[in-house]
């Protein structure tokens, strides 16, 4: 299957969520791999083309980061620690805490955006790159709990991706490869 529709229809039901991350416990940690704009070089960096292998093997040069919510109950807050790309998710290979770590937003289909430290969109994105106007900041509580979160795109906890047993592989055109409209 090409990674594209592997992302998009297969793996979609298993993609964070609002609800996820509202549902664990203070202190509670998760890894998460994230499927972030740039996932089409990536993986066909580390990949060869019409080449199918598992999911866990084709992701494998991915951003992935250990989340640890941290805050009180109906808040997103936390810290994560981010992975080196290529390091294969190897347990303990991350970096240092980033200890003000925001997720990114789906806020319209595959349009993502980074909440601030209070867990809001601005009315408006100062960069002028975002199409989103909701005349004053929007919180995630006000978007419904299906939500898709990530970072720069929808992410997945890892043990689901290692689970996965449908081989992935690229497989569309080079023109074409990075069409994926993810993180926008």
């Amino acid at each position: 299957m090409d990674y594209n529709r592997w992302i998009e229809e297969h793996s979609r039901s298993r993609h964070l969520t609002i609800a996820d991350v509202l549902a664990m416990q203070n202190g509670e940690s998760a890894h998460f791999v994230l499927f972030c704009r740039n996932i089409c070089d990536f993986v066909t960096e580390t990949n060869s083309p019409q080449s199918a292998v598992l999911p866990a093997d084709f992701f494998r040069a991915a951003y992935h980061m250990q989340y640890t919510k941290k805050g009180p109950d109906g808040s997103l807050d936390g810290s994560a620690s981010f992975y080196a790309r290529g390091s294969d998710f190897v347990p303990g290979a991350h970096g240092p805490p980033v200890t003000m770590f925001t997720f990114d937003i789906e806020y319209a289909p595959d349009q993502w955006y980074p909440l601030d430290a209070e867990g809001n969109l601005p009315s408006t994105d100062p960069q002028g790159i975002a199409t989103f106007n909701f005349g004053s900041p929007k919180s995630f509580k006000s978007f419904p709990l299906a939500t898709r979160l990530g970072g720069r795109g929808p992410a997945m906890k890892l043990e689901d991706l290692l689970a996965d047993t449908v081989a992935v592989a690229w497989t569309m055109p080079e023109s074409q490869r990075c069409d994926l409209q993810i993180g926008g």
